[in-house]
């Protein structure tokens, strides 16, 4: 009945003739296709709809009863409950059929929810406010737990600490050396001052040599450790959500269709297999490395503490801001998705009806339609993503030249 509807709705016709289509199913099914194919989709039409139940009487426009061939009565159906025609014995108690149908109205809300009965197939739901910890704890358990990120927590912190502090070597060797090419210059080398220093430059350089080995070393184990973390929770997270699906009851797909379970498999496994542990290295990256040039500046000169300060108490704002109306975005995006996964699942396993009903272009332009929607929630989202990446460029570059300006300008014996 419910293919043969869909293909009466593809054909587009002027009028539709309905012969008892609603005999062959239940109460509820039967009430959900009057109200959202007949009421809905051909509300702009003629549809004669030939009955036996009465209670779809109720919502019709026109009420006409036939008997052996002649127009009995015609009219609304508050003139259909008064009629009364001993000839046409119609002994229907309305208020028993009133009764069976709020009954059956409850027995179905008791066991299918209220949420099913209204899924849409081309419909998501956004969560709204922040990511729970819940979340992040999750995926931290399903990486290994707090062995195999403490030795993560603990490379990363090593290898910058040691990146940072061959940073802080190069003044030290620049000091040296000038005061070495003094002495070669005024041709003093035969000096104890000149032996201590040319000592101390080979501390000096030994040490900075193993610090260089050193950061290589914790940054291969960091990346070797991250590898493994994230690999593990790709997996297990890839082994929960199959398990899931093949071991889910049949009232699992009927409220989340295709298009939503289609969206979860792909685009999100997605980005948890590629784009979050880059995405998660490169924030540890910069974290950590923004910590090392802030220690080593306020080192040199703890005025510039202040600025620093300021930076970050920038920074932290603009990100608060942004994380709002970002994450808002990124949900939209994952909800403007599952309407065109959806509409393309549907097409595909549809395609005959389609065609035999020359529904192509009909078709083409709701995909359409669900593309562009798609593409304004991505491209937005990037446009904000790019904007609050050039927010920050700016603002570190200001800093930047603060701090140089700043090296000029005071007297700093370390710089």
């Amino acid at each position: 009945v419910r293919i043969n509807l869909a293909r009466a709705i593809y054909k587009e016709a002027d009028i539709y003739l309905l012969d008892d289509c609603l005999s062959s199913v239940d109460g509820r099914v039967g009430k959900h296709i009057f109200h959202e194919c007949i009421k809905g989709f051909l509300k702009n039409f003629v549809c004669v709809l030939v009955i036996n139940n009465p209670l779809p009487l109720e919502d019709s426009d026109n009420v006409i009863v036939l008997n052996k061939g002649r127009l009995e009565f015609h009219g609304t159906f508050n003139n259909f409950k008064e009629w009364n025609n001993q000839e046409v014995k119609l002994e229907l108690n309305w208020d028993a059929l009133y009764e069976s149908q709020n009954s059956e109205k409850n027995e179905a809300q008791a066991l299918v929810p209220n949420e099913a009965c209204s899924a849409n197939v081309y419909e998501e739901f956004n969560k709204e406010g922040k990511v729970k910890k819940s979340v992040y704890y999750a995926y931290y358990l399903c990486g290994g737990g707090w062995k195999i990120f403490l030795i993560v927590a603990i490379c990363s912190i090593a290898a910058h600490a040691a990146a940072s502090w061959t940073d802080y070597f190069v003044s030290f060797w620049v000091d040296m050396e000038q005061e070495l090419s003094a002495f070669r210059m005024n041709q003093t080398t035969n000096l104890p001052e000149y032996r201590n220093l040319e000592s101390r430059y080979e501390i000096i350089m030994t040490t900075y040599s193993l610090v260089m080995l050193a950061a290589a070393v914790f940054t291969v184990l960091q990346a070797l450790t991250f590898y493994f973390f994230t690999i593990k929770a790709s997996i297990k997270i890839h082994k929960t959500v199959i398990g899931k699906i093949i071991n889910a009851f049949m009232t699992f797909f009927d409220n989340h269709l295709s298009g939503n379970v289609l969206n979860r498999l792909s685009r999100d496994v997605t980005i948890i297999d590629e784009q979050m542990p880059c995405v998660m290295l490169d924030s540890l990256k910069v974290i950590l490395s923004m910590y090392g040039v802030l220690i080593i500046i306020t080192s040199v000169n703890w005025y510039f503490i202040i600025p620093s300060i300021i930076l970050t108490a920038v920074v932290y704002q603009t990100r608060r801001m942004y994380m709002n109306t970002g994450r808002c975005l990124k949900r939209l995006e994952g909800a403007a998705r599952s309407p065109l996964i959806g509409h393309l699942t549907a097409t595909l396993e549809g395609l005959t009806t389609m065609r035999a009903s020359n529904a192509q272009a009909r078709l083409s332009n709701e995909f359409e339609r669900h593309q562009d929607l798609y593409s304004s929630a991505l491209y937005m989202n990037l446009a904000t993503s790019r904007a609050f990446g050039f927010y920050l460029d700016a603002t570190g570059t200001i800093y930047s030249s603060i701090i140089i300006f700043s090296f000029l300008i005071l007297k700093t014996g370390n710089a």
